[in-house]
C-alpha cells in the first residue's frame, strides 16, 4: 500500500512482536501496551520506518513488546476491556490513509478486542485441516462481534503457505470456498524469500522484489484496491 502512494501505520498488537522484530523497531519512545495500559489512551508517536518518497507514502509502526501478552490477564476484569483498543485506534485514524492491526493467532481478549475495533478483517489461512477448523471457529465469534456492534464487518481470506500442486492444498482451498468465505483470487505460494526477508529485518518488498512472495502480495493488494476505495490525503509527512 506504502509503495502505491498511501500513508500506512501497522499496529502491532501482538504479544510475539513479529512485525516489531521483523522491521527492528525500537520500543523506546512506547508501545501498544503503554497505550492500552495508561488510563487516558495517550498518543504514542509510531516509528517512521520508511520515510515518504516519489509517489510512495509512509511506513510507520506503534510497536509492540513481550509485556503485551500479559495484558488479557490484567485486563479481564475491566468493563472497557473490549472497547478500549477501539479507542487507541480512533487516535491514529485521521493521521493516515490506512491502518492495519496485526494480531495474534490465537482467538483471546485481544483479537477479539481488535476484531471489534477493525472496519474489515482479512485472515490469512494455511491450506490445512486444522487451520480451516479455526477459521470455522473464528468465523463463529466474528458475527457474535459484529451482531453486537451492528455494523457490516467484512471479512476476507488470505491462502498463505499454498502449493497448487498439493491435492490436499486445492481440496482444502475449495473447502473454505463453499463454506461461503470471500477468498482472495491470488493465494500467496509457498515462497524462501518469505522466510528469509524477516531474518534481516526486511519486508518482502526490500528483500526481493522478483520473488514469487513479492509478485503474490502485490497481486493482492491490487485485488483489495478494486473492491475497497481508499481516499488518500495529503499529511504533509516529511
Amino acid at each position: 500500500l506504502r509503495l502505491r502512494g498511501y500513508d500506512v501505520l501497522v499496529i502491532d498488537y501482538d504479544g510475539q512482536a513479529n512485525v516489531t522484530d521483523t522491521l527492528r523497531v525500537s520500543t523506546d519512545n512506547g508501545t501498544t501496551y503503554d497505550t492500552m495500559k495508561a488510563k487516558t489512551t495517550p498518543y504514542v508517536q509510531p516509528v517512521r520506518v520508511l520515510p515518504p518518497g516519489d509517489g510512495v507514502g509512509v511506513l510507520d509502526v506503534l510497536p509492540s513488546c513481550t509485556d503485551l501478552s500479559a495484558l488479557e490477564t490484567e485486563m479481564s476484569n475491566q468493563p472497557d476491556r473490549i472497547t478500549r483498543f477501539a479507542t487507541v485506534v480512533n487516535k491514529y485514524r485521521d493521521k493516515y490513509d490506512v491502518v492495519v492491526i496485526d494480531t495474534a493467532p490465537t482467538l483471546g481478549l485481544l483479537t477479539i478486542s481488535a476484531i471489534y475495533a477493525a472496519d474489515e478483517l482479512i485472515i490469512p489461512v494455511q491450506p490445512q485441516y486444522l487451520a480451516v477448523k479455526g477459521l470455522l471457529t473464528l468465523n463463529e465469534t466474528i458475527t457474535a462481534i459484529r451482531d453486537n456492534k451492528g455494523e457490516a464487518l467484512p471479512v476476507r481470506v488470505l491462502l498463505t503457505q499454498y502449493d497448487k500442486r498439493k491435492g490436499l492444498h486445492r481440496i482444502t482451498a475449495e473447502q473454505v470456498e463453499a463454506a461461503g468465505f470471500d477468498v482472495f483470487p491470488t493465494r500467496i505460494r509457498d515462497n524462501v524469500a518469505l522466510g528469509e526477508a524477516p531474518a534481516v529485518g526486511l519486508d518482502i518488498f526490500r528483500y526481493d522484489t522478483r520473488c514469487k512472495g513479492s509478485q503474490d502480495y502485490n497481486a493482492v493488494v491490487g485485488e483489495y484496491l478494486n473492491r475497497v476505495k481508499i481516499r488518500h490525503t495529503k499529511h504533509g509527512y516529511k
